[in-house]
């Protein structure tokens, strides 16, 4: 079994078969002869073709590919390609609906995607500023599953291509149950860079891609865990687990949706994100932040945020004339030891029953001045906070109801002077 816990359970050898009753083995085996006899004709009249598989590494038997791309390659449209226990020093380009996995064999597991002798390079000849370990472009339905993909010791600097986990440009398709890390561009050279674990992006809006990104672990990626930029983007990040990186100078993010995407971030654990060259804030992005949703609509719930310097960032701001609508409901923020629990500036946000503890400064701020109205904000439970809920100017059309504090200094307060760190 895998140390995750997400161990592949084969296919049956013997399926039964509603409706037919075994008699005797011989009955059973005519049957059963007749039955592929028709399905092999169904498919030969309808011209499909049938769905391979293949196997990278020799742990099922002799195979003609040692490498991942080789069997990429090589697969049709739909095929499954079984990743052997092992390393595969390389990066992965998708163009077409397949699904690659890793397997356990031989009481191993454990398929490791490492860099590359010569050093990563762009595989993507449209996004040439992003160097990924697997790349999917201009497809849809691909899934990738239960791999691992390490970028540790890699030789890239900050003079690009950005380095990326896995890669989604407009593409549709799942990342599931992989552990994505070390995605640390520069650390070789004594400084770092930006780098993602997932990043997906959407150039063109009326051709609309879906991307789900669950149940993987995220640790050490030196700007973002999971990316997602673009109008016609639905990017659903679910239930994962995002440790932010060692001694990152930088702001950094969880997870980030930017400019136009849509979907749901539910689920996931968020710790860790710190920029630590910062002992106050001057501008609420340039921190260390669990999750933002900036410039995009979608639904922000059931998710856990500790040990960062904010919890959310959430809106637009005021120019941009983009309403965020977001949903942010059932969030627990633990321990924002430099700035807010939520930082908000936009409008049309719904804020409600969410649990903040330990906010160094304020407990939410709506920042009114920066475009922060026409929001609701109720149910919520601040405890233990410089400020439980401020605004930087007139609360506008803000509504404010039935929100509790707990040990907090002063629980709402309009253009509060800075104040904290409580820590």
């Amino acid at each position: 079994m895998s140390p995750l816990g997400w161990g592949r359970k084969e296919e049956s050898q013997s399926p039964e078969i509603p409706g037919i009753e075994p008699r005797n083995s011989e009955g059973v085996m005519k049957t059963l002869k007749t039955m592929a006899m028709l399905v092999i004709g169904f498919a030969a009249a309808a011209g499909l073709p049938a769905k391979a598989q293949l196997v990278v590494g020799q742990c099922l038997g002799t195979s003609p590919y040692n490498s991942i791309q080789s069997a990429v390659n090589a697969a049709s449209s739909g095929s499954t390609i079984k990743v052997c226990p092992g390393g595969y020093p390389e990066q992965v380009l998708i163009q077409k609906p397949l699904t690659l996995t890793g397997i356990i064999a031989l009481g191993d597991e454990g398929a490791l995607l490492l860099p590359p002798i010569g050093g990563f390079v762009a595989t993507d000849s449209t996004l040439t500023e992003q160097a990924a370990q697997i790349a999917v472009v201009n497809t849809t339905g691909v899934t990738i599953s239960n791999l691992i993909l390490d970028a540790a010791n890699n030789t890239s600097n900050c003079n690009g291509p950005y380095l990326v986990g896995i890669l989604f440009h407009n593409a549709s398709g799942t990342a599931q149950k992989n552990a994505i890390r070390n995605q640390v561009a520069g650390a070789s050279s004594g400084s770092l860079c930006e780098a993602e674990g997932v990043y997906a992006q959407n150039d063109l809006a009326q051709q609309p891609n879906t991307v789900t990104v669950q149940n993987n672990d995220f640790r050490n990626q030196s700007e973002v865990g999971i990316y997602a930029q673009g109008s016609g983007l639905t990017m659903n990040s679910l239930n994962n687990f995002i440790a932010g990186p060692d001694n990152w100078p930088q702001d950094g993010y969880g997870i980030l949706y930017f400019s136009g995407p849509s979907g749901t971030i539910q689920g996931n654990t968020v710790v860790n994100e710190v920029n630590t060259n910062l002992t106050s804030v001057t501008n609420p992005t340039d921190v260390g932040i669990g999750i933002v949703m900036a410039c995009g609509t979608a639904s922000v719930t059931g998710n856990m945020i500790s040990n960062t310097q904010e919890g959310l960032y959430i809106g637009c701001p005021a120019h941009s004339g983009i309403a965020t609508n977001a949903t942010v409901s059932q969030n627990k923020i633990f321990e924002t030891k430099l700035g807010y629990g939520m930082y908000v500036n936009g409008t049309g946000n719904s804020i409600t029953n969410n649990m903040v503890i330990g906010s160094s400064s304020s407990g939410i701020l709506l920042d009114s001045k920066n475009g922060a109205n026409g929001n609701t904000v109720s149910g919520n439970t601040i405890t233990e906070a410089c400020i439980g809920i401020d605004t930087t100017g007139a609360m506008g059309t803000n509504k404010l109801s039935t929100n509790t504090f707990n040990s907090v200094y002063v629980p709402t307060q309009k253009n509060a002077p800075a104040c904290g760190p409580i820590f």
